[in-house]
């Protein structure tokens, strides 16, 4: 056990605990070894994606938003009155 710590240039507790763990609960707990919690790393994946998720669904509400607010305007301007006159100001009353 002392080589094989000296050979990873690690204390040989730390290799005990490493070996306890995989006897104790298998190969797949010792993946999470150099981490403070194993756990944080997935639980920030899943904040993540669903912060994603939250946005994609904003830009959506958004892009129909936007949609919506171009074909009213577009309403609005086919129903105006074309101008009148060469574009000249409109004279003020005093």
């Amino acid at each position: 056990m002392a080589a094989v710590a000296r050979e990873l240039n690690i204390g040989t507790e730390l290799l005990w605990r490493w070996e306890k763990r995989y006897s104790e609960k298998g190969e797949e707990y010792l993946f999470g070894i150099g981490q403070k919690d194993p756990t944080k790393k997935i639980t920030r994946e899943v904040s993540h994606q669903s912060r994603i998720a939250e946005l994609e669904r904003l830009t959506g509400h958004q892009q129909l938003e936007i949609r919506f607010l171009e074909r009213a305007l577009r309403r609005v301007e086919e129903r105006r009155p074309p101008k009148s006159g060469g574009g000249a100001a409109a004279s003020s009353k005093r």
